[in-house]
């Protein structure tokens, strides 16, 4: 998951940015989460509210909202500034919030009689993509550089939006 490549980075871009250890509490661990998930709600509750009108394609949304989430995740690997940073780190939350709204829609549609079952496994995977997330990124850092896990993350995101383009249909 896109979401936790912050954390295990911290103190290596704050080393970058010349922050002390407030400002690398502040800027990159406060004021970076509450950039990614001040969006989150509205979003979520924006596509959950409006996938079932008939006239919206969601897989049309999905690869809108995984190419918003692919790019912003790749941009933070360049972003020179910390104006940056926040604003990418800012459409990445929106780009992960209306791919996992619409994602569910999609899903309880096609399992219609299984939806606890969907649910469950949805949020195990969001639960493993974050653990998993953290521990890539801390592993690359530990070998690279603290922007290196946005670029790898990025990958599987972009290949997500070629299999939606080619794969899935509404």
């Amino acid at each position: 998951s896109i979401q936790n490549l912050f954390p295990p980075n911290l103190s290596a871009a704050a080393h970058e940015f010349g922050y002390n250890e407030f400002e690398k509490d502040q800027k990159l661990g406060a004021n970076l989460a509450f950039a990614y998930f001040i969006v989150r709600i509205p979003v979520s509750m924006m596509c959950g509210c409006t996938m079932d009108f008939d006239f919206i394609n969601r897989v049309r949304v999905l690869q809108v909202a995984v190419f918003i989430a692919a790019v912003s995740c790749l941009s933070t690997y360049s972003a020179a500034s910390y104006k940056q940073l926040l604003a990418c780190r800012f459409f990445t939350g929106l780009g992960v919030s209306a791919a996992t709204s619409v994602t569910f829609s999609i899903l309880f549609d096609i399992f219609e009689r299984q939806r606890e079952i969907v649910n469950t496994a949805e949020l195990l995977s969001i639960t493993a993509g974050i653990a998993f997330g953290n521990l890539i990124a801390g592993a690359i850092e530990y070998h690279g550089h603290w922007r290196s896990p946005f670029w790898v993350a990025s990958i599987p995101a972009f290949l997500c939006l070629l299999a939606l383009q080619f794969l899935v249909h509404d």
